[in-house]
């Protein structure tokens, strides 16, 4: 087992990595959970994966556990279900001493970090992420955060858990659309810094897409990468913005589709796309940078190119980012391999040409 310390926040906590540990959750949480009450948010499809199991693991650990489960997608990041989880938290009297364990994917993690962060002023968390995504990216960091009107995580908190577990074994229960959209936020990464990740994403994307080659190098990669830009600038105020390259395009896509036709990383992957468009059309990268870039998510994405963005409707949703500055929606754009820069003084008619020429033309292969 890998076990590997963050070091974010004002409290330092472990990573556990291995297979198969969410069978052995017991002795490995027992430290967190011993005699406390214990409340266990998911959702419906990782429920019937695991639940069973972890409810049978750690039932006879704390003085009392109870679980509460929620429909899967992004839909379910909502104020709605933030409410259902305080009233059952109020109504079964958990404490300011009580544990929440959140099983699942970003969505879970999101959720549940904003209901631990905010019931009681603050309850302890745990992370046990069941998906590529959330394994890669989203269990760390501390951000916490729930849907509101349509706008993606405008409610939110930094609050970190104090400790995660990642059962690599439980990506092989995930559906491959699910799996590969993760993929996204991967390719984010080697953007940001490590160009030598791109070539391997592109020298071994069928490996990838098959599930032939064992990921936990490129989970560990990608939260230490994490790490050490949220280390630098824990509270999002400059260096941790550029964690949002490709995102802005995302949230997005993602709002004027009302969170229900792509998975988050496929978002990513496409606001990933229209981020490199947007740099080219500025001259901020070669041809050559872009055509790869492109052709990267391509060989992940291909079956996303037949969709037709609404870039007015995008524009609407961008517009609210709460990253935006001096009303000019800010971006994070690379501006060559490795390197990426903030910009938020593009004009909007420049940002409306960007996405149309992406609109109406996956020149990708």
């Amino acid at each position: 087992m890998l076990c590997t310390q963050i070091n974010i926040g004002r409290e330092p906590y472990p990573l556990y990595m291995a297979k198969d540990l969410i069978v052995k959750l017991d002795s490995l949480l027992s430290s967190y959970i011993k005699n406390r009450f214990v409340f266990m948010l998911t959702d419906e499809n990782v429920f019937n994966h695991y639940g069973k199991t972890i409810i049978d693991v750690l039932k006879n650990n704390g003085a009392k556990f109870d679980h509460f489960i929620i429909p899967s997608g992004e839909e379910s990041k909502s104020i709605d279900n933030y409410r259902k989880i305080i009233d059952k938290l109020t109504d079964e009297k958990y404490n300011r001493n009580s544990v929440l364990i959140a099983v699942g994917g970003g969505v879970i993690g999101d959720l549940g970090g904003f209901v631990a962060s905010t019931y009681m002023r603050g309850i302890d968390m745990i992370h046990i992420p069941t998906t590529l995504l959330a394994q890669v990216d989203s269990s760390i960091g501390g951000k916490t955060g729930i849907n509101y009107e349509g706008f993606k995580n405008l409610l939110g908190t930094f609050y970190h858990p104090k400790a995660v577990v990642v059962d690599t074994n439980t990506l092989n229960t995930l559906p491959n659309r699910e799996f590969i959209a993760a993929f996204g936020e991967v390719i984010k990464y080697g953007m940001l810094g490590d160009y030598n990740l791109l070539v391997d994403l592109d020298k071994n994307y069928v490996k990838y897409l098959n599930r032939d080659i064992d990921l936990d190098k490129i989970i560990l990669k990608c939260i230490k990468m994490k790490e050490q830009i949220v280390i630098k600038d824990e509270m999002d105020l400059g260096l941790r913005q550029t964690l949002n390259l490709g995102h802005t395009f995302a949230h997005g896509i993602e709002s004027s589709t009302s969170f229900n036709k792509f998975f988050h990383g496929e978002a990513v992957a496409l606001g990933l796309l229209l981020a490199a468009n947007l740099s080219f059309f500025l001259r901020l990268i070669t041809a050559d940078y872009y055509k790869f870039i492109k052709k990267i998510i391509y060989k992940y994405y291909s079956n996303l190119f037949e969709y037709k963005f609404n870039g007015e409707e995008i524009l609407k949703s961008m517009a609210m980012d709460k990253k935006n500055k001096d009303n000019y929606i800010t971006f994070v754009l690379p501006t060559d391999k490795e390197q990426v820069k903030v910009f938020n003084n593009i004009p909007m008619e420049i940002i409306r040409k960007a996405i149309a020429e992406v609109n109406y033309g996956f020149s990708c292969k």
